[in-house]
């Protein structure tokens, strides 16, 4: 056996990096205010959001213009990216809801990945040794981002991760595909991002 580290070995490793340092500075994401005391749990649903930015699931802005896209609230014109929002309440640490808030919108974001990428491949397999959750995870990691985070009166934690079609497009060149797959997923990324 070789001493050589293999690529999905290293791509491991460097996810792993990436999670520490997102885990160790969570606060930094946004400038997300958290309330110096937490309301009630009872307080009313629609007065909880009335002043959440319009990719929160409920929002007032979202309910006014229309719309329940996470996408529109950074880029109402240039709709070609995938995003998810994750949301955690209950929790009293600030930093602990909103990292787990963080990691449920990418969990979202990577299930969004997958099912785009099935879309593009008519349910077929990438190739090259490389499966749709593996694919879908590689993606995620090296270019979901956080764009986005906002705290509620109740403490609820809402974070946006977003995906953009050009960052999905750079990893999908390089990647470990078949060709077949990779003219495929390119040919109809657009599409599937636009939806």
């Amino acid at each position: 056996m070789s001493g050589r580290v293999g690529p999905a070995r290293a791509l491991a490793g460097l996810v792993v990096m990436a999670a520490i340092a997102v885990a160790g500075c969570a606060r930094t994401f946004g400038n997300y205010y958290w309330p110096d005391k937490c309301e009630p749990k009872g307080l009313d649903a629609a007065k909880d959001l009335e002043k959440a930015p319009m990719w929160v699931p409920g929002s007032a802005e979202s309910a006014r213009v229309g719309t329940t896209s996470c996408k529109a609230h950074h880029h109402p014109d240039d709709m070609d990216r995938l995003c998810a929002v994750g949301e955690k309440a209950g929790v009293t640490s600030s930093d602990l809801a909103m990292r787990t808030a963080l990691q449920l919108s990418r969990v979202e974001l990577q299930r969004r990945v997958r099912s785009a990428l099935e879309t593009m491949l008519d349910g077929q397999q990438p190739g090259g040794g490389q499966g749709l959750d593996a694919l879908a995870f590689q993606i995620t990691a090296a270019t979901g981002k956080v764009a986005d985070t906002w705290v509620s009166p109740n403490c609820t934690a809402f974070a946006l991760t977003e995906l953009q079609l050009e960052h999905f497009e750079m990893v999908i060149q390089p990647a470990d595909v078949s060709d077949q797959a990779r003219t495929r997923i390119l040919a109809r990324a657009r599409a599937a991002f636009e939806e």
